[in-house]
């Protein structure tokens, strides 16, 4: 009898070590920390073409996430680039179902959208390394804040003002252009 408690006890701390084990491999696995992942965990190791993909948008949103996260200026693109991480790895899920043939031609497809997604991550985590303001003494600092802003504002200006120059001189000499007679007059 006791010797039957001892081997069911013994096999229930060995199911349960398995189970732990398999659900910090598939939390291991996931794209985004919070986010669950369809991936196989054979994709931890795998050198197939979809799950190198996998663990390279596993790495992207990681780097995003690292040291504490991004500043919130830019926790908006950050969000962003999540979304869009977890979306392609849904689809190279999906993908990795396909035909030989397909899967192929679709995985090619989605690593170009990855390959996106990896250099966007590693431009936010540049971005939000970047000082505010240059280092320096405090009036130059400000004097370089200050054209940043006005160089910002001219942009803006710019982008909001009409069409001129070429573009718009084509669009008049197109108005000003003898018409020829209509029909009726």
């Amino acid at each position: 009898m006791a010797l039957a408690v001892l081997a069911t006890a013994m096999l229930v701390a060995a199911l349960a070590a398995v189970a732990s084990g398999v659900w910090l491999l598939r939390r291991r696995n996931r794209v985004h920390p919070r986010r669950a992942s369809g991936a196989p965990i054979a994709w931890l190791a795998s050198p197939v073409p979809a799950a190198r993909a996998h663990r390279q948008l596993r790495g992207a949103v990681r780097l995003t996430l690292a040291d504490g996260g991004l500043p919130p200026s830019l926790s908006t693109p950050a969000g962003d680039l999540h979304q869009q991480a977890v979306r392609l790895d849904g689809e190279l899920v999906r993908a990795a179902r396909l035909p030989r043939t397909e899967r192929r031609r679709r995985v090619h497809a989605l690593r170009a959208e990855v390959l996106v997604v990896e250099r966007t991550a590693v431009r936010l985590v540049g971005l939000a390394r970047q000082p505010l303001v240059a280092s320096g003494a405090d009036g130059d600092a400000l004097a370089d804040l200050v054209e940043r802003v006005e160089l910002i504002a001219s942009a803006r200006d710019e982008l909001a003002a009409p069409p001129t120059g070429l573009a718009a001189r084509g669009r008049r000499d197109e108005a000003d252009a003898p018409r020829a007679p209509s029909a009726t007059g």
